[in-house]
Formats: structure tokens, C-alpha cells, sequence
């Protein structure tokens, strides 16, 4: 797994800042800027494993108004934290410490952990598929869904 630095400059002025006590700037700290290069899926891997960028505001440029509402429908706040690099899903981080990858109109919960969720991007394990569609005009904004792990042939 290789590491290397990003830049972080601000690319917005409409960009939010994190300020200090922000529950996001501890992973931030340690892994902003930096992008991972997990090995290869393994052969039972469960999807393709991709580079993981940390910078929080490119990842959520110009989709601020989407990150709105994944905290809605959440019921929590999240702060982006990066994104993937060809399947350009965003990674967000809530409060307690759960985190989730968003793509298009889709949500995984990762882990209950930054750790977790960074164990599972790297080594393919399956995550949880949250299913929503913030496009919608006739889907408002649900409760959160309780959805179990899917089990392929003896695995969790």
C-alpha cells in the first residue's frame, strides 16, 4: 500500500472551514492530503479495491447541496473526507465515528469506525448498501433503514 500527498488548498470560497473540536479533523489530521494504494482485491474479494483520496473539499465540490441531504435523511451531520479515485464515490464522516461512501444516488455504511471503514476499502469486504434517492421528487427523505449483510457462499 503506498501513500502520497495531495493538495490541500481550498478551491472555494463557498467551502465550509473546519474549525477546532470538528470530529472529522482527527482523521484529517492524520491522513488529509495523503492518498492510499491498496493492493489488488484479493480473489475473494467482493469489489475492486481503488485509491482512496483524502481532501475533504474536492471531494465534496459542488455537491454540498447532496451532502445536505444524505445528513437529513441520516439524521446526523457528516463532513466529506475524500473520495475514490475512478469510481469517484465521496467518503463522509458522521460524529460517532460511522462512515459512508456515496455514489450517485447510492449510500454504503463502511464501518461504525474510520478504522473499520478504511479495513474494508482496503481489503474488499462487502459493505452495507443504504438504498436512497435524494433526486426524486416523490421520494422524500425516508427514516433510516435498517438493512442486513448480504451472505455470499459462507462469507459475512
Amino acid at each position: 500500500m503506498a501513500l502520497r500527498n495531495n493538495d490541500l488548498r481550498r478551491q472555494s470560497s463557498e467551502q465550509p472551514s473546519l474549525t477546532e473540536g470538528h470530529w472529522a479533523l482527527a482523521v484529517l489530521r492524520e491522513f488529509g492530503g495523503l492518498t492510499i494504494h491498496p493492493p489488488p482485491s484479493p480473489p475473494d474479494g467482493l469489489f475492486a479495491t481503488d485509491d482512496i483520496i483524502f481532501n475533504p473539499y474536492l471531494a465534496a465540490d459542488a455537491e454540498f447541496p447532496r451532502v445536505r441531504d444524505w445528513q437529513a435523511w441520516r439524521g446526523t451531520p457528516l463532513s466529506p473526507l475524500g473520495w475514490l479515485a475512478t469510481n469517484p464515490g465521496m467518503l463522509l464522516l458522521a460524529p460517532d465515528g460511522e462512515t459512508y461512501l456515496t455514489f450517485d444516488n447510492l449510500m454504503w455504511h463502511l464501518g461504525d469506525s474510520f478504522p473499520d471503514a478504511l479495513r474494508t476499502l482496503i481489503r474488499a469486504d462487502k459493505p452495507f448498501r443504504l438504498d436512497y434517492d435524494p433526486d426524486r421528487a416523490e421520494n422524500p427523505l425516508p427514516a433510516p433503514i435498517v438493512v442486513e449483510p448480504i451472505v455470499v457462499e459462507g462469507r459475512e
